[in-house]
């Protein structure tokens, strides 16, 4: 619905990270399994890479927010 009041308080919960975290390994988690027919380290592989592009993704909205619309966000924040 894009309430801003819902999104400030997002921005204003320290423990959202964590779990955002959580969400992010439990797909890796669950992409790893239903890769598991390729190998251990295929699937392993899959598993840091799912992590992986969640910090380059957020990352790179970071400094586009940062950057390009001079936005006002930390790091935790956005992740």
């Amino acid at each position: 619905m894009l309430r801003v009041d819902v999104y400030e308080e997002v921005e204003a919960d320290a423990t959202a990270t964590g779990q955002a975290a959580i969400v992010v390994v439990l797909a890796a988690v669950c992409m790893a399994v239903g890769a598991w027919n390729g190998g251990l380290f295929y699937a392993a592989g899959l598993a840091v890479m799912e992590l992986g592009s969640w910090l380059v993704w957020a990352g790179l909205t970071y400094v586009i927010g940062e950057k390009v619309f001079d936005g006002k966000a930390t790091w935790g924040e956005l992740l």
